[in-house]
């Protein structure tokens, strides 16, 4: 069955290597077509090269080429993966230094905190002008989003636009292997929330529920390391949250307070300290993927599917096999006490019939009043950028637990602006 996916960002490091690899790898999309777009071609034109190194090995018969618009790399498609970074780290590094200087600490800042109001502010338009064209160009095709902020992106898009579309993230996954790891595997889990903070609302083994052994981890003070903010939130709420612990953390903003030894106490970094290592660590991405292409150095672990599943999402669409999946969507009803317009991850099947989101239990009032206040103040955050409304971006800061005066939530708006008026200026 011939199909064109396109991912636009195809130039990115962090994405495209992984999902041109999985869809060299299937069975399914031998007759198709996969194109690249990136506004920086010469990326772009690198990832084509490298795609092209895997194919060598593979011989998949998957057609692997370049588009150097967006409007002709769109053109009937029927998947389109969203990977795109607007402003780059230096933008990303404003997100993070601004509300710094007035005292707020984040560890990620491109989904809740401060971060992701002035990210959803940046990045829900450029998401919305493709959109755009999607609708004059390829109307039925699926957005599948690995971009962050997750949560505005998907909901502006489904709601302001006739297009399609879902998100993907592998957090949830990473704290699903955790939990495997401590309890040996064959575990069932039953999730509903917000990307970046999903609640595991029940943890099952052979029917019968963990929770009382992760109880016991905590009084024996036998918590993982790597899961210390985890199992603080579970020790004061009673679930798990599924995500990575710098993303958690900024859902419970005490614990990057500044008194707070967040580093020694939770095991916690700053987002400003580590933009520089990942700024070098993408100058060796980038040298590695140049030797791969130039045959200089092995492509590792080429038959190994990477870990984003989108790939797996188009076959189950285009093969009519139902298959489960951890998706962002709008609730429409399967978690009864939050809003149906709401975004959260959750267990969604996915066949030929689309995607439906599974039946969940209402979330305890404990997960609630966490989960419902960021999805009301995500919502804020998006209009605004929908609309280039500045009175609902404040609203949106003053909103988010991390900003506890109202004047320097104004100020810092102010601030961003001026900083970056090409993405910004157009809030009234």
């Amino acid at each position: 069955m011939k199909r064109k996916i396109v991912l636009v960002g195809g130039g990115s490091f962090k994405f495209a290597p992984g999902i041109m690899k999985n869809a060299l790898l299937s069975k399914h999309l031998h007759d198709s077509e996969f194109v690249l777009f990136d506004p920086n071609n010469e990326l772009a034109s690198l990832m084509l090269k490298l795609g092209l190194r895997m194919n060598e090995t593979l011989e998949s018969g998957l057609k692997l080429r370049v588009e150097k618009t967006r409007k002709k790399a769109l053109s009937g498609a029927d998947f389109v993966f969203l990977s795109i970074n607007v402003g780059g780290f230096k933008a990303h590094l404003q997100d993070i230094e601004v509300p710094y200087g007035r005292g707020i600490l984040q560890s990620v800042g491109d989904t809740v905190g401060p971060g992701g109001v002035f990210r959803t502010l940046r990045f829900v338009p450029a998401v919305l002008d493709i959109c755009s064209d999607m609708e004059k160009l390829c109307p039925k095709a699926v957005m599948i989003s690995y971009t962050n902020p997750m949560i505005p992106i998907i909901q502006a898009v489904n709601l302001y636009t006739k297009i399609q579309a879902i998100g993907m993230c592998h957090d949830y996954l990473k704290t699903v292997k955790e939990i495997n790891d401590l309890f040996g595997g064959n575990i069932e889990f039953t999730y509903a929330g917000l990307n970046h903070c999903v609640w595991m609302l029940e943890i099952l083994k052979g029917g019968k529920s963990l929770y009382p052994k992760l109880e016991a981890l905590v009084k024996k003070n036998k918590i993982p390391d790597y899961m210390r903010v985890k199992f603080d939130v579970f020790k004061n709420f009673g679930y798990i949250p599924a995500a990575g612990e710098k993303h958690v953390a900024e859902f419970f903003p005490y614990y990057l307070r500044p008194d707070v030894d967040y580093k020694r106490d939770w095991n916690l970094d700053l987002r400003q300290d580590a933009l520089k290592p990942m700024m070098k660590e993408r100058d060796t991405i980038l040298a590695d993927i140049t030797a791969e292409v130039n045959g200089k150095q092995e492509i590792k672990g080429l038959r190994v599917p990477s870990r984003e599943l989108g790939v797996e999402v188009i076959e189950s669409v285009m093969t009519g096999k139902p298959k489960v999946f951890n998706i962002n969507m709008l609730n429409l009803g399967a978690v009864p006490n939050m809003p149906a317009d709401s975004v959260l991850e959750m267990p969604v099947r996915v066949s030929g019939k689309g995607f439906k989101a599974l039946p969940s239990k209402a979330l305890p009032d404990s997960l609630l009043w966490n989960t419902l206040s960021h999805s009301i103040k995500l919502k804020l955050a998006m209009g605004a950028a929908v609309f280039g409304d500045k009175k609902k971006a404040l609203a949106a800061l003053l909103a988010d637990p991390a900003c506890v005066d109202a004047d320097i939530a104004k100020e810092m708006l102010e601030t961003m602006i001026k900083l970056q008026p090409e993405y910004l200026g157009r809030l009234k």
